[in-house]
């Protein structure tokens, strides 16, 4: 607070970093009123009030930095006295909870920045209010992930999401539903094993979804033919990528700038005969949006000898086939069967030496009776 005393209240940035700085009175920077910039970077132990008051009162700041501190949650009020800020950026805080109204009273916020953090749920209401919004970066929030089929955030004006390294395994239909004006998303580096039909219909204004380095098995071939939606989905699993090899576009799916796996999909050209084999299968589907029936409808191919019956795929995927089930069902009974042999086996083994044990202490008792006898 005395070397802050020294400097000239015109400043426009000021820089703290790596001053094991811990707490401080809010009130400390207010004689700033042009101080445009604050940088708190690499202070660990430094957090927001536990008692929710206010962490800062500065009327003029735009831009608020705290990178590698010790932010453990944003309450109501904790920015509440930053009537300008346009930009947080509390990237590598230990953060895990961020109540309902935090950036309430930041309605000039254009871009959030909260990766590497702990967050594990969002209030989806958190930024629906911040009418200049454009730029929110969860990355790498490992265990942040959607609550079912809800919307996960509500906002008019977000036009960039990052979502990269976190924890979503499906995308549903209502997942990102309420962020009509969204132009970027990137959900790399996820768990994403599906993403259902109606996904992205709603965001209209999307331009690009990163998707690659998931764990793909089905995407619904109509929202692959969105001509104006640039897709990247290198890295997910073999016969999914195979699948996508087969549309004429496919290399569209491909992004620069991005490491590829080389896939062989010869073993996926015809299905196995095998019935050892244990396999997912995993397709492309396709579904009719004007159909109110999921009975399948069979299409006929006709060739200059033979006739073929194919039928359309269901509207819904199926991960597994009934033939697996019944072998992993099959192979799950051998085992309880072979237990109850060895069991009984077992049950045999010891009532006969019970038995053993019994007639030989008979045979020592007659034996002894005999003795007294003779003698």
């Amino acid at each position: 607070e005395e070397e802050l005393g020294k400097l000239s209240t015109d400043k426009n940035v000021l820089d703290l970093c790596d001053n094991q700085l811990k707490n401080f009175h809010r009130d400390l920077f207010r004689r700033f009123d042009r101080l445009d910039k604050l940088v708190f970077d690499g202070n660990p132990d430094l957090g927001f009030p536990a008692d929710g008051s206010p962490f800062l009162v500065i009327k003029s700041l735009r831009k608020l930095q705290c990178i590698k501190c010790g932010v453990e949650k944003i309450f109501n009020r904790s920015l509440k006295d930053l009537p300008k800020i346009e930009r947080i950026n509390l990237t590598n805080n230990r953060i895990t909870d961020i109540e309902r109204d935090a950036f309430n009273r930041n309605r000039e916020l254009q871009q959030i920045d909260l990766n590497h953090n702990l967050l594990e749920r969002l209030p989806n209401e958190l930024v629906e209010g911040l009418t200049n919004l454009e730029q929110l970066d969860l990355s790498f929030n490992k265990k942040l992930n959607v609550n079912g089929d809800q919307p996960f955030l509500y906002s008019s004006t977000l036009k960039e999401l990052k979502c990269e390294g976190c924890g979503f395994a499906v995308i549903y239909e209502q997942t990102f539903a309420e962020l009509p004006n969204l132009r970027r998303l990137d959900l790399r580096g996820n768990v994403i094993v599906s993403v259902q039909s109606n996904a992205f219909l709603p965001i209209s204004n999307l331009k690009k979804l990163w998707l690659q380095n998931n764990q793909l098995v089905s995407v619904y071939a109509e929202l692959l033919h969105n001509d104006k939606l640039q897709w990247c989905l290198d890295n997910n699993t073999v016969q999914f990528l195979c699948e996508v090899q087969k549309f004429e576009n496919w290399l569209k799916f491909q992004c620069q700038n991005e490491s590829q796996t080389e896939v062989d999909c010869a073993q996926f050209t015809e299905p196995s005969t095998e019935l050892a084999t244990l396999q997912t299968i995993i397709c492309v589907f396709s579904f009719n949006e004007t159909s109110t029936t999921t009975t399948p409808t069979p299409t006929t191919t006709t060739t200059q000898d033979t006739t073929t019956t194919v039928p359309n795929l269901p509207a819904e995927p199926m991960v597994i086939s009934d033939c697996y089930i019944s072998i992993y069902l099959t192979i799950i009974t051998l085992a309880l069967i072979g237990t109850v042999v060895i069991l009984v086996g077992a049950w045999l083994k010891k009532k006969k030496y019970d038995s053993e044990l019994k007639l030989n202490s008979l045979a020592g008792t007659a034996l002894i009776q005999v003795q007294s006898t003779d003698l």
